[in-house]
């Protein structure tokens, strides 16, 4: 599932991001106007881009306080939290390690994984 954030985003006003949450009233449709955290699952069709043009565009969404890079490759996610003057603090978390959003809430890395590598691929 998708929702699109709208904000600095370049053209088409919106880029669609796997999750995202949000404080306050939601846009129209699939469209939210002020997401506090946005959460990106990296493949490899659109690494580039999700770290690159589309990154750029979220960090000048002044409601954006997190934003994470999960892989689906091993147990590894990038958060990137905003700090109280502006600027980006980056951490990268593993096994054992839980995300502190700047809205309080946590998560364990582990449960976020829990069962992800279980399957065998084709």
């Amino acid at each position: 599932m998708g929702v699109r954030a709208r904000g600095a985003l370049g053209r088409r006003g919106g880029r669609r991001a796997d999750e995202l949450s949000f404080t306050a009233e939601p846009g129209t449709g699939d469209v939210l106007s002020n997401p506090t955290a946005i959460v990106e699952v990296l493949s490899r069709s659109t690494e580039a881009f999700d770290r690159g043009e589309k990154w750029e565009g979220y960090q000048r969404l002044p409601c954006l306080t997190d934003y994470l890079l999960v892989s689906p490759w091993h147990v590894r996610i990038e958060h990137y939290r905003r700090e109280g003057e502006g600027s980006w603090r980056y951490r990268v978390l593993e096994r054992g390690d839980t995300i502190s959003l700047a809205n309080g809430a946590q998560v364990s890395v582990d449960a976020i994984y829990d069962g992800a590598f279980a399957l065998e691929a084709d």
